[in-house]
């Protein structure tokens, strides 16, 4: 019965659906096209430089020096994003390698809070030489007291020979997942914005990226899912 009624709430919303890209969190040089480093950091000892190689557009990043795991390129999120408790932020990042066959590379998130220091890896991906390969994870901002920091960095695996190898990195991206009107949470809206789109496909068919949580080109029972699970996040 519950269900049910929320169905009828859901077909009584007039939804307009516009022809958008999810807006990424990271307003300022996620894809270094200042043609600076400006809003990057470094995970640890290493050097960052402005490249012409990159995944999109006339520059990328280039991450040398490296001589540990954690030495590669950041985002400082508690200084870009009004961060929300109780809130899940997807993360993505493109990475490139160009030393090794094969190489594990790695995107993590160390979150600093009253709690202390705690490290999240949101994904490690095998990259193959030459190859530009998308990082990507979920973790849900939920700080015990005050947070100091909170960072995501691309590094490699301790333990595998690729703690030297150069990185490149490009088109950084943060968004909340199941946010499909971008209106900073997951609500009533963002369910009925993407039933109304439900079943299309394809970058032709119109719909907000944001109503394909999983990105997988569709609009579908597991995009549906993901928004369920994600249902009641942000807003503070």
């Amino acid at each position: 019965m519950m269900a049910r009624r929320l169905v009828l709430v859901v077909s009584s919303v007039l939804v307009v659906v516009p022809a958008a890209v999810q807006a990424n969190l990271l307003t300022r040089n996620p894809g270094f096209e200042e043609g600076t480093t400006q809003a990057w950091s470094l995970g640890g000892s290493c050097l960052l430089a402005v490249d012409p190689l990159g995944h999109t557009g006339a520059f990328g990043g280039s991450v040398t020096g490296r001589s540990r795991p954690w030495d590669g390129p950041a985002r400082q999120l508690s200084q870009e994003i009004d961060l929300a408790p109780g809130t899940p932020y997807a993360v993505s990042v493109w990475v490139r390698q160009d030393a090794r066959a094969s190489a594990n590379l790695t995107l993590v998130a160390r979150q600093s809070d009253d709690a202390g220091l705690r490290y999240t890896y949101l994904d490690v991906t095998a990259v193959s030489r030459g190859q530009w390969e998308r990082l990507s994870g979920v973790f849900m901002f939920e700080p015990e007291g005050d947070l100091q920091r909170l960072t995501v960095y691309v590094g490699t695996v301790a333990g595998e020979g690729n703690d030297e190898i150069d990185l490149r990195v490009d088109d950084a991206c943060v968004v909340i997942p199941g946010d499909a009107d971008e209106d900073g949470d997951v609500d009533l809206g963002d369910l009925a914005l993407l039933l109304s789109v439900f079943g299309e496909c394809g970058s032709a068919a119109g719909y907000p990226s944001g109503c394909d949580v999983d990105e997988d080109g569709c609009v579908g029972l597991a995009d549906l899912a993901l928004l369920l699970q994600y249902f009641g996040a942000g807003g503070g």
